[in-house]
């Protein structure tokens, strides 16, 4: 598997010792504009899809060509994210990411707005990325601020 441009991942720890991974993409081209008002789209790819599938790479790279930083949420299980959490009941099978769970992209977008404070932050999610930004969009907003 080939990245379209170099990528940095941080993994960002759950309050219950799960986690997800925040991909920032470092397009060669972007870091000599990159700066506090440069806005952040937040990528939340679909039930499968990662920083390495087709349609992943040509968001990514139409973001960063009109000179935002492009970066990639990763849930659960997903893009190579280990799971580290069981489930609390029956303390046997793994907890996965879901769209009617909030609070793994809540925790990602708080993670990304700490490390930024002062960048707009957007979000642009397809087909199950899509559903989850949906149910976290207001939700985000009181996190991330509202600028518009």
């Amino acid at each position: 598997m080939e990245d379209v441009y170099p990528c940095e991942r941080d993994i960002v720890k759950l309050e219950d010792g799960g986690q997800i991974a925040i991909d920032w993409i470092q397009p060669p081209e972007l870091d000599k504009f990159f700066n506090k008002r440069t806005p952040i789209v937040v990528f939340l790819p679909g039930l499968t899809g990662d920083r390495f599938c087709q349609y992943s790479k040509i968001i990514i790279k139409e973001i960063a060509y009109r000179k935002f930083k492009p970066v990639i949420l990763n849930h659960r299980g997903c893009g190579y994210t280990q799971i580290t959490t069981r489930n609390l009941i029956s303390n046997s099978l793994a907890r996965f990411y879901s769209a009617a769970t909030i609070e793994d992209t809540r925790a990602g977008f708080e993670y990304i707005h700490k490390k930024y404070p002062e960048n707009p932050v957007y979000g642009v999610g397809v087909s199950m990325g899509g559903t989850i930004l949906g149910n976290v969009s207001n939700l985000v907003k009181l996190v991330c601020g509202s600028r518009g």
